[in-house]
């Protein structure tokens, strides 16, 4: 079994004209939760399915599509509930799918 990179792009616009490299939260509250909506856009000849979203913190929780066919985009949403303790967040978020050509 190969394990190669999906070729993804994600945007702040529903058009795809803005990409996002960082996800910024701004300054938010612990007890308040701060959700930011992003798109996703494959730029694979196929469509991608079995898509899992992985984070290694429990107080940010990704939603988004499991499955994306070919030239659709995706909403993505992903929330951050920092509790008192939290003084920031710095982390990455993996993404997995299969590609069926």
């Amino acid at each position: 079994m190969s394990e190669d990179l999906w070729a993804v792009d994600f945007y702040d616009d529903l058009m795809c004209t803005i990409p996002i490299g960082t996800l910024h939260f701004g300054q938010t509250w612990a007890g308040e939760t701060k959700t930011k909506v992003l798109y996703m856009r494959s730029k694979e000849n196929g469509d991608i399915m079995n898509i899992s979203y992985t984070i290694n913190r429990d107080d940010v929780k990704i939603t988004g599509p499991t499955d994306l066919p070919r030239e659709t985009v995706g909403k993505v949403e992903v929330a951050w509930s920092p509790d008192k303790d939290s003084i920031g967040i710095n982390t990455n978020i993996e993404i997995s799918a299969v590609l069926v050509s």
